[in-house]
């Protein structure tokens, strides 16, 4: 089986790093699984037997754009697939890719990682309704969708083509001894480090520092808690994908400029250790879909605070995260009342780390995820031109 990912570089957000986790335990069950991606040739090394990463150029990185011999390598690849898995859409490799598996005949699995939901169509709506001529024939030729969660199922039903073929729904999943085990061998101390006072509570975002995170709205929330007389900061960390300086003069114009440090992208595992020691990890996404953050913050034990537009309500409903509405007032008096409360946090951090062991472990998901490919399979659905 092959999947296809625009790229594997994780400052490009969480699908670089779950169609690797995803594909990695999938070797446990198949021969040989592939990954196809844009960047450097050979940029990606397997980790593992069974796991075949191929990387090459990409023409544009802008849209995804394969050069020659990324499309040469995907056409290869493909040619040699049961099945093919894209992900995400609105970019040349997926189109490409799709365009191939067409014209092989070969038969194809379509996440689209949130790209499709109603809310994501109406960002940049008129380009997406440009390309979605050009993408319908390889809609129609979908063997499958693979949803993250039930929302986004339910978010993509416009679309005739993800209502009248199968589809799986299942999130993001974790190496979660794997991830425990790198947490315990990184060091405490970093957030001490820049704040050095023992009685600082610390907020972390990491991710992206991206508009549709709302970062604004997590900014906002510090005056409302320093009036509450909570000595709180918050800490950014990621790339910043064009929201950093304007974060800076909210946040001068707020009084709080000494109250939020921006430390750019840490992808090692150093960023366990900052979701595990955060006093809390805000996620206030305008829309997000299966965050692997959240995952990640979930499989530590971490103290995870999410707004209901970022689609947690099974770890909010489990007591494994807090989930409340987009808004300042209601995200003050829900940090305010868990930061002041011990046993509060304890008992989060036990449910998040039972919740990621009974819904988030890969070697579960993987295989379901291939009893589901060897079903299409089997059915013989064809993918033609």
């Amino acid at each position: 089986m092959t999947h296809v990912v625009p790229t594997l570089d994780p400052s490009r957000g969480g699908p670089s790093r779950s169609v690797r986790g995803l594909a990695r335990a999938q070797s446990d069950f198949v021969d040989t699984v592939t990954i196809v991606a844009g960047g450097r040739p050979n940029e990606y090394v397997s980790d593992r037997e069974g796991l075949q990463l191929i990387s090459e150029p990409l023409l544009r990185t802008p849209f995804s754009i394969p050069s020659h011999s990324l499309y040469k390598k995907l056409r290869e690849s493909i040619a040699e697939a049961d099945i093919v898995h894209l992900h995400s859409i609105w970019n040349g490799t997926t189109t490409c890719a799709a365009r191939i598996c067409r014209r092989l005949g070969k038969p194809m699995i379509l996440s689209p990682r949130g790209m499709l939901d109603q809310h994501n169509m109406r960002r940049r709506a008129m380009l997406k309704k440009v390309y979605l001529l050009a993408e319908r024939a390889n809609l129609a030729s979908m063997a499958a969708f693979h949803f993250l969660d039930d929302t986004e199922r339910e978010g993509c039903l416009w679309l005739n083509e993800s209502r009248v073929v199968p589809f799986i729904v299942q999130p993001n999943g974790l190496d979660i001894a794997q991830l425990q085990f790198q947490l315990s061998r990184t060091p405490r101390g970093r957030m001490q480090s820049v704040v050095p006072d023992p009685t600082a509570k610390h907020l972390v975002f990491l991710g992206r520092l991206n508009v549709i995170k709302g970062l604004d709205l997590q900014t906002r929330l510090l005056p409302g808690l320093l009036k509450k007389g909570i000595n709180v900061h918050l800490h950014l960390v990621g790339p910043d994908d064009g929201e950093g300086a304007g974060l800076e003069r909210l946040a001068s114009e707020l009084g709080v400029a000494d109250r939020i440090h921006q430390h750019g992208p840490i992808y090692g595992e150093e960023r366990l250790r900052w979701l595990h020691d955060a006093d809390a990890v805000l996620l206030t996404s305008h829309y997000e879909c299966n965050s692997v953050t959240a995952a990640e913050t979930l499989a530590v034990g971490g103290v995870l605070v999410a707004t209901d537009t970022c689609h947690l309500g099974r770890a909010g409903d489990a007591g494994a995260a807090i989930v409340t509405p987009r808004d300042p007032l209601h995200l003050v008096e829900a940090l305010s009342g868990l930061l002041s409360e011990v046993g509060q946090l304890s008992d989060i951090r036990r449910r998040a780390s039972a919740f990621a062991q009974q819904n988030l472990e890969w070697r579960s998901l993987a295989g379901q995820m291939v009893d589901f490919y060897r079903r299409l399979i089997k059915s013989g659905q064809p993918c033609v031109e």
